[in-house]
């Protein structure tokens, strides 16, 4: 969250407040968000007692807010805290400070999780604004977050989900008087729009449905006789918390879907695909098979590639050939190879294999996990593995028979992110996008957005965070790799 001045004063009690969320466009219609603040008697049915330090009279200063057997220690001492309910009490909304001192919020789960959202400055805003509302936010469940208070001569507007990632930042100007809300969950969108003038602005919802396929890129079925067929399988899932509705466009030369794609899937499930290649011809056949989708992935495409061979003649046998005895199978020859990590443990793993390369290899960390993936005939071969940083990875060859040669070590998985004294180095998939955040004691301090490199990597100078004080506060850089716009990973480093 970010900070607000100017201070306006809030009477001693506030009547009960109402903020609607409105849903258009949604599979199942919601309930409007109400935000309930307390007064005293309130506060003491609800079980809600304010803890304040050993001070006498005005001096005292809140510390702790308890709520039933739930306790919340606050950041930082403060003389206002006023208390609101939301979704029919299952959730505590705190707003600590801001009016003498800086704007603190605490959102409160009935189960004892809460999260801080710090203004580093903020004031709340006049209850005037948003019809009343002021400085409390509009909330749903836990997942998105957004509210405003007062900046400067200004107002500070954010939204956020539950984990404080920022999903929508804006500054405008003392004269707007509110905002509403409209949030078409099944498009995954929201719609913010703001009184007297400002630009609407259009955020990703959190709860989103989101697609995911177990193969990204390339499925390479290599070579097939014609007339003959091989099989390959592809899981379509939906990581997101909303309905996912899913057409497929295939061009069927060469390549066949069995069994039907459903039109919609539901949140957590996972639909298994399966795809022959059937060639008709000699020759190449490389063909999109394309997703199209609501959500935060609207559409991809995976290439599928294969190679029709003619049938060869069969040979004649004069008398029962011998058997020749099996020779070792030759372990394989990693001649180059990039590791991509991908962050909560995951790492994309590419190689080539020197000539004459094997049909599969096994992929294997020294923590032991491992996949059996294909060599195209050019030695190419990729594999994505749960592998932490450091983490060895080895490779053998597999005969068709399941023979194993030995394992040899290629190559260790780098970290996501490292620092040194001048600068912080990133590692993700080439020409990725990703964001670095700087956060002082859990408070953003500044966003930097880049983009790798053809390799994977960027440099990028910590000049970017400002001339920093000697024995200044311990800074926090995180990199969060952007993919379809959807943050999919994040690793933390400290910057002494």
């Amino acid at each position: 969250m970010s900070r607000i001045q100017g201070s306006a004063e809030r009477p001693a009690t506030v009547p009960a407040l109402v903020l609607s969320l409105v849903l258009v466009g949604a599979v199942q219609s919601q309930a409007p968000v109400a935000v309930v603040e307390l007064d005293a008697k309130a506060m003491a049915d609800k079980g809600v007692v304010l803890q304040r330090d050993g001070g006498s009279g005005k001096e005292k200063m809140v510390v702790m807010v308890g709520w039933g057997e739930i306790k919340i220690p606050l950041e930082k001492p403060v003389t206002e805290c006023a208390i609101g309910l939301v979704r029919g009490g299952k959730e505590l909304v705190v707003l600590a400070g801001g009016v003498r001192s800086s704007l603190d919020l605490y959102l409160v789960q009935d189960d004892g999780s809460f999260q801080r959202y710090a203004t580093d400055g903020g004031r709340r805003l006049p209850r005037k604004f948003n019809d009343g509302a002021g400085s409390w936010p509009i909330v749903e469940g836990r997942h998105l977050l957004l509210f405003g208070y007062e900046k400067g001569a200004g107002i500070e507007f954010r939204a956020l989900d539950f984990d404080g990632r920022v999903l929508l930042e804006r500054r405008v100007k003392a004269s707007v008087e509110g905002f509403s809300v409209k949030s078409d969950p099944d498009r995954g969108e929201v719609r913010v729009e703001f009184g007297s003038g400002p630009k609407p602005s259009t955020i990703r919802h959190p709860l989103a449905p989101r697609l995911e396929l177990s193969r990204w890129g390339l499925i390479d079925f290599l070579e097939v006789e014609v007339g003959s067929s091989s099989r390959q399988f592809l899981e379509v899932s939906n990581r997101g918390k909303r309905t996912l509705r899913l057409k497929i466009e295939l061009s069927k030369r060469g390549f066949e879907l069995k069994g039907r794609l459903p039109e919609k899937l539901a949140p957590g499930k996972t639909h298994r695909l399966r795809i022959e290649f059937v060639p008709d011809r000699s020759g190449a056949f490389d063909v999109g098979l394309k997703f199209i989708a609501n959500g935060v992935v609207a559409e991809h495409t995976v290439r599928l590639r294969g190679q029709g061979v003619a049938v060869k003649p069969p040979t004649r046998v004069v008398g029962k050939p011998k058997k020749p005895p099996e020779s070792p199978l030759r372990a394989p020859v990693v001649t180059a190879a990039e590791f991509h990590p991908r962050g909560g443990g995951r790492t994309l793993v590419l190689g080539l294999i020197g000539s004459p390369p094997p049909e599969r290899v096994v992929v294997r960390t020294s923590r032991g996990d491992e996949r059996t993936v294909e060599v195209d005939g050019h030695g190419r071969f990729h594999a994505s593995l749960v592998a932490t940083a450091g983490s060895a990875i080895r490779i053998c060859a597999v005969s068709r028979a399941g023979r194993r040669s030995t394992f040899t070590e290629f190559g260790a998985v780098p970290k996501m992110l490292t620092v040194d004294a001048t600068s912080a180095t990133v590692h993700c998939l080439p020409v990725e996008t990703f964001l670095l955040t700087v956060r002082s004691k859990g408070e953003v301090l500044k966003h930097w957005r880049g983009k790798a490199d053809a390799w994977g990597r960027r440099r990028v100078p910590l000049s970017i965070l400002g001339k920093r004080s000697k024995g200044g506060p311990q800074l926090t850089l995180e990199v969060t790799v952007i993919d379809e716009e959807e943050a999919r990973s994040s690793r933390r480093v400290r910057i002494d």
